[in-house]
Parts: C-alpha cells; structure tokens; sequence
C-alpha cells in the first residue's frame, strides 16, 4: 500500500491512537515535521524529509502529527506499507528513525539519489530491513536522466513525483501521479521535464496469502488472530497509560 499527497498546513493534521500488525509503515514527511509516539515507548520528531520505520510485527497502537515546516507550503506526506514474513508478523516491534542528515545520498550529474532502503550505486541505507526492497528519493534537474537497474528479484514497484514531472518510457508523470512499473529486469530510465523530486520502490513479488483487517495485513487467519489478541491486550494497557497521565501523574 502507498498513500501520498499534499494537505492544507493551517492546522496540525494529528491522526489519534490506532493499531496495526503484520506490516512495516514507512513513512516520510516533507515540507513537514512528524511527531510520534506509539505503545511500545518510542516517540520523537522526524524532521523533514527524514524517515520513519515501524515494523508492528504481532501489534502495535500509534499516534501521529504533522507540522508544516512554512506558513505558505501545505503539509506532504508519503507512507508506504510493507508486508512481513511470517516470522516478523507474530514478532516484536522493530522501529527507527532516520533524520534528514542520516540518510545517505549520491551526488551526480544533475541528481542527487538519498538511499532511504536497500542500496544505490554501491551506497547502502543506514539501516538494514530484512526486504528485498529498495526505496529511493531523488531530486532531478529539468532536462537530466537518471537510470537504475534493480536488484535480484525486485520486480515489482512504482515511481511517484512530489514535484515537478518527469517521463518514463515516452510517458508523461505529472506531480502527484503514480506510475506503476512493469514486470521486469530492464533498466529504469527517467528523465525530467521540470526540476523533479520523485520516489522510486521497488521489492519482490509477495509470495505468501494476505489476511486483512483494517491496519492488520497477516499471512494467515493464525497469524491475524495472533495480532488481535496482542493488540486488545496493549490496549488495555495503554489506556491505563493514559488514564494516568491524563491526570497529572508522570506516565
């Protein structure tokens, strides 16, 4: 799952308390902070166009905000969803932060690729994920080409710009379009009709069933049980968390 785009920024967009299991959130604020704090005790801000990464593994609750890092731009927002395998989903929570400083990046020609997963012309993330997944975030001046050849097996994926648009294939991508890639081993070309800040994903093909509830995606009805059970009881939990804190006591 891939959920992108712009909101009006004269307000803080807060998404309250809710759960997830069995997935990755991966999430990337621009023209934005995001503040956050979840059941399993991480909290902090993510500055903007730094990343977040959530495995829930067996259930996690979470809360979110958004900050419009300037008056006149509108709050960006890009979260990407990773399934986990059947081990990771009935497991603990794996969580990070990466501030903008942190994340890697290649500087060419009219290009500069931040590594956000996986690796780029030798460069890798700073954090390692058990995925073959590749995440790219890449500022392209108008009139420049950019290419990548994906890795072993990653054949699947996507390419979205934020900004600007830019041309695959003889294709037009205009900003906040989503260009779904074909099926195979041939190398990535893109070039940009505009100053052009664009996202590239790329994994392989899921080989496991997907068992949905809401913000709980698992492999198998055992393993989506599992998640519930977990996340009724964390919610009990939490709201005793709250309770106390709500009136006064430190947390």
């Amino acid at each position: 799952m891939f959920d992108a785009g712009r909101v009006p920024s004269h307000d803080p967009l807060v998404i309250d308390w809710h759960p997830h299991s069995g997935v990755a959130t991966i999430t990337f604020p621009y023209d934005a902070t995001l503040h956050h704090a979840d059941s399993a005790g991480n909290n902090g801000v993510i500055e903007n166009q730094g990343l977040q990464w959530m495995a829930s593994g067996k259930g996690i609750w979470h809360k979110e905000s958004y900050r419009a890092t300037l008056p006149d731009k509108k709050i960006g927002i890009m979260q990407l969803w990773l399934m986990l395998d059947p081990e990771e989903e009935i497991g603990p929570v794996n969580y990070f932060n990466l501030q903008p400083e942190q994340i890697p990046q290649v500087v060419e020609h009219g290009s500069i690729t931040r590594v956000l997963l996986g690796e780029y012309r030798g460069t890798k993330s700073a954090k390692k994920i058990k995925h073959n997944a590749t995440y790219l975030d890449v500022n392209l001046k108008a009139g420049d080409s950019w290419s990548f050849k994906a890795p072993l097996k990653q054949v699947r994926g996507f390419v979205y710009p934020r900004t600007g648009s830019i041309k695959i294939s003889n294709r037009k991508i205009n900003s906040q379009q989503l260009a779904l890639l074909n099926e195979d081993t041939h190398e990535l070309k893109i070039t940009a009709l505009q100053d052009s800040q664009f996202v590239v994903a790329l994994t392989e093909p899921w080989p496991h069933k997907i068992i949905q509830h809401y913000g709980q995606i698992h492999t198998s009805e055992s393993a989506l049980k599992t998640g519930k059970t977990h996340i009724q009881k964390s919610k009990q939990a939490l709201i005793k968390v709250l309770a106390t804190d709500n009136n006064g006591a430190p947390a």
